[in-house]
């Protein structure tokens, strides 16, 4: 009878424990113009033992980002900022970098706050600090980190640099290979062969896959990406082009009546810049 009721007891403090944390997180809202929340997760060790899992228990948020981008990098900078003011992140870590503490002494030594913050983005712009640099530069907090075994790191270095140094050579043998290949494969495949080969270097590929997995009763949803590339190929032939311009038109005259100039002259000139 004890065992029972302790257990149920403990089931619902462990609920209200994961609750409560759930809570803080949709509490916690992010400007669209910085980013979007996509997933929140649980390990299932903690969901299934979660008397250690409080709110004081450690929480990781991975932002995932376009490298050299400094629209993108000075938003993950806002993202820290925001993060930082209302939880107080521990710390702040960086690909790129030797796994240990990063210490940007160099502007420290800089007295003028304008002329800093004038530096600091103009390296940005070239795609020289991210955002997380950025911070740290900017407020010298001691939070910021390094990932990297940096042995590791430096041999990939090597590596890619010296593919990128021989990649004229490199795509010389790969077009001379593929030329070998079409020739005893023009000489060799049988008609049968030659006209699947057609068929999956055209459009037909996945009416046809999708043609024999209903032949063979295989479903698609254990191809999710495949599934949602078919789905896509068939919209896309829905698409009235003409009408996507005519409602984008009108679109854009309703968002001018609630939006400040500022932001409505932002979303037009990403949209003719992406159009153009």
């Amino acid at each position: 009878m004890f065992e029972s009721v302790y257990g149920i007891t403990t089931y619902i403090q462990d609920n209200n424990n994961i609750n409560d944390i759930l809570s803080k997180l949709e509490e916690f809202v992010l400007p669209y113009k910085y980013g979007r929340i996509v997933e929140q997760y649980i390990p299932v060790e903690h969901s299934l033992n979660v008397e250690h899992l409080t709110l004081n228990s450690p929480k990781i948020v991975l932002i995932q980002d376009l490298h050299c981008h400094p629209e993108v990098q000075k938003n993950i900078y806002e993202i820290i900022k925001l993060f930082d003011n209302k939880y107080g992140v521990e710390k702040i870590l960086v690909e790129g970098a030797p796994n240990s503490k990063i210490n940007p002494i160099i502007f420290e030594t800089i007295p003028d706050k304008n002329l800093k913050i004038s530096l600091l983005d103009n390296l940005l712009d070239k795609g020289l600090i991210s955002g997380a640099e950025y911070y740290e530069s900017l407020y010298n907090k001691g939070k910021l980190y390094g990932l990297e075994d940096w042995q590791v790191y430096k041999e990939n270095y090597e590596r890619i640099k010296r593919i990128l140094s021989e990649k004229q050579k490199n795509l010389e043998t790969v077009d001379y290979i593929k030329n070998k290949i079409e020739v005893i494969a023009e000489k060799y495949l049988s008609k049968k062969i030659k006209e699947l080969q057609k068929i999956i270097n055209s459009d037909k590929f996945y009416n046809v896959v999708e043609k024999y997995c209903k032949n063979l009763d295989i479903s698609l949803n254990f191809y999710p990406e495949v599934e949602k590339y078919i789905k896509l190929k068939k919209l896309s032939k829905q698409i009235n082009v003409k009408k996507v311009n005519y409602e984008l038109k009108k679109y854009l005259e309703e968002i001018k009546k609630v939006l400040p100039y500022v932001g409505y002259s932002t979303i037009q000139q990403k949209l003719f810049s992406s159009a153009s």
